[in-house]
Formats: structure tokens, sequence, C-alpha cells
């Protein structure tokens, strides 16, 4: 996760997050569906988050699951591709 990018700012309702990551990031083959990407921080499910794959917003259980455990990992149900940037918003 060497291109990993983390981006905090602190509001009235908590401190906004965002991970940036690529598809290379991820598990898996190169432009393939299941693809599993692990976040550098450890969410909870009451934690407010936005999912973007090149900027195009995507919705829970259609386009990603995510699991929340002693790590968090989001699960790209369509294609992605390597170059593809990732961008996870949430608010803590």
């Amino acid at each position: 996760m060497a291109n990993n990018i983390l981006l905090k700012h602190q509001t009235r309702q908590g401190l906004i997050n965002n991970e940036v990551y690529t598809g290379s990031d991820c598990t898996g083959s190169n432009g393939s569906e299941n693809r599993v990407l692990t976040l550098t921080s450890v969410l909870s499910s009451s934690d407010k988050v936005l999912v973007f794959v090149n900027n195009s917003f995507l919705h829970l259980n259609s386009d990603y699951t995510i699991s929340y455990s002693t790590t968090t990992t989001i699960t790209f149900l369509n294609n992605l591709w390597n170059d593809q940037p990732i961008s996870i918003i949430y608010l803590k």
C-alpha cells in the first residue's frame, strides 16, 4: 500500500478521513471482480463511509461490501482495474 494517502479534517460531527488508493492496492487480478482492499484504519459499522472509484460514487451491497473486524476490508463486486483511483471517505 505504498500509494496510500490519508487526509484528515476535523468537523463538529467528527473527523473526516479520506484514504486514497488505486486498484493495484487490492487483491486479485487486474480487471477482475471481487477484488479486496484492506484499509489502513479500522472502522466500525457506526462510521459513515463513502466509496468512490474513478470519482464515481459506489452503492453499498450493489457495488461493494464492507467487512468490519480486526481490519476493515472492502470487496469491489464489479470489475476493477489497477490504474483506477479509489477514495474511501469516512466520518469517525
